[in-house]
């Protein structure tokens, strides 16, 4: 885990056109217009926040009003809101802390999807959000299921 961490943030260094948190990005600005319609509550967790400060989907028209806390594998205190060194699979905040959980790129990236999926239900207030990108281009999820189900 130590390698790919290290690895994912040389990547982050030396190819940051690649990043999926770029702000001008088509793909980032639609997740962000989702964002904005679609948020719960103000207190919003960001699994796997990457190292930028405000990753370019949480640049929303009205960021004042929310409290973001994004959670990182990747050693960086350059977080735009609290900033938790760890992994999604062992958050440490209190039972039912957040409004919306947001996995931006991020669910494929987990170790353990279980535990990751019962730590996300235990950190979501009563009538939360999880809120999940999945960043495909190669295919629709829908296409890649549709052919599946084919074979």
């Amino acid at each position: 885990n130590k390698v790919l961490n290290n690895n994912g943030y040389i990547s982050y260094q030396q190819l940051q056109e690649g990043s999926i948190s770029l702000p001008e990005r088509k793909d980032v600005i639609r997740f962000r217009n989702f964002l904005e319609k679609n948020l719960y509550g103000k207190k919003i967790l960001d699994m796997g926040c990457g190292v930028m400060k405000t990753p370019g989907y949480l640049t929303l028209n009205n960021a004042d009003k929310y409290e973001f806390i994004g959670i990182d594998p990747i050693d960086n205190n350059n977080f735009s809101g609290l900033r938790i060194v760890g992994c999604s699979e062992f958050v440490p905040l209190p039972d039912g802390y957040t409004d919306t959980i947001i996995f931006a790129t991020s669910m494929d990236h987990v170790c353990n999807l279980n535990k990751t999926i019962d730590e996300t239900q235990r950190l979501l207030c009563y009538g939360g959000k999880v809120i999940v990108w999945m960043s495909d281009r190669s295919a629709h999820a829908f296409d890649r299921l549709k052919n599946w189900l084919r074979r």
